[in-house]
């Protein structure tokens, strides 16, 4: 397990934009994603998430609008 820390309360949108993009993570805190990938993880598998991510996490920032600090 993993996690990914934002500085901003944005892992709603971030969980919501990766789950459009086929990848299933977890808000398990307003500033705090939890990424846990299948056991068995194929290269495509984690090309798709590190192609993924970025766009999420863009998404997230357009969706809840312009704040202070970085993501």
């Amino acid at each position: 397990l993993q996690a990914l820390l934002r500085a901003r309360p944005l892992a709603a949108a971030v969980e919501r934009a990766m789950r459009e993009r086929g990848v299933l993570v977890n808000a398990i805190a307003p500033d705090l994603v939890r990424i846990a990938p299948p056991l068995v993880l194929t290269d495509a598998d984690a090309e798709a998430f590190m192609a993924a991510l970025p766009l999420a996490l863009d998404a997230a920032v357009a969706a809840t609008g312009p704040g202070q600090g970085s993501l």
